[in-house]
């Protein structure tokens, strides 16, 4: 079916962080560009039910400087955080 627009917003009002990547690249006339991405995850049953097979991977407060700092022992615990503590409105 076709996809509807998906707002994401956290319960409590506060900011909502995306985990992302990013690099620069060097084209060959010498020109950098920053390039950009934020990862996605599987989504909530409220963002498929609307036709969506992916998500923004938010991260909760709590995760934040260990996406950051690169702490690999405690990064796989955040792939499904902070998703309980979305609001998911649908238009």
């Amino acid at each position: 079916g076709k996809k509807r627009i998906a707002k994401f917003s956290p319960a409590d009002g506060s900011l909502l962080t995306a985990a992302g990547i990013w690099t620069v690249w060097a084209a060959p006339s010498g020109s950098k560009i920053t390039c950009f991405s934020i990862l996605t995850t599987e989504p909530p049953p409220q963002i498929e039910q609307a036709g969506h097979d992916r998500c923004p991977l938010f991260l909760r407060e709590d995760a934040i400087d260990n996406w950051l700092e690169h702490r690999a022992d405690a990064l796989l615990g955040i792939m499904h955080s902070g998703a309980a503590d979305i609001d998911w409105r649908m238009d």
